[in-house]
């Protein structure tokens, strides 16, 4: 959970270090461990020179959409944008970088540029050397 933040009561937690994810229900607190934090990975990409697997159908099923078939089908709906994504997982990451506040900031050799992930500050500052 973000820092600031109570969890619910009768969640289940992943037990993983670093991993946010909780649920109601014990079964998807499973399915989530299952599918993101272990190497079982029963559904294989049918495309021969891809050799990617999931944990999932369905999520071999967006990965064939959306790389293979080149499927975007959840726009943005910010007037002027453009993107669409092929998951709707893609779209809200990209969604945020509209309406996030941006805490970041460059601060090197007087730049003021500001970021919404401190991932994306170290690529910017790394320009500067």
């Amino acid at each position: 959970m973000p820092a600031g933040y109570a969890m619910p009561v009768n969640y289940y937690t992943c037990p993983t270090p670093n991993c946010t994810y909780y649920s109601p229900r014990r079964e998807d607190l499973i399915l989530h461990t299952r599918n993101y934090h272990t190497s079982i990975r029963a559904h294989t990409c049918p495309h021969s020179s891809c050799g990617k697997a999931f944990g999932t159908s369905s999520h071999l099923a967006e990965h064939v959409r959306g790389v293979h078939d080149g499927a975007r089908p959840h726009a943005c709906d910010v007037p002027g944008c453009g993107y669409a994504a092929a998951t709707p997982g893609n779209l809200t990451k990209h969604q945020k970088t509209h309406f996030s506040v941006k805490t970041f900031e460059c601060g090197l050799n007087g730049c003021r540029k500001v970021f919404g992930k401190g991932a994306d500050l170290k690529v910017h500052q790394a320009g500067h050397a």
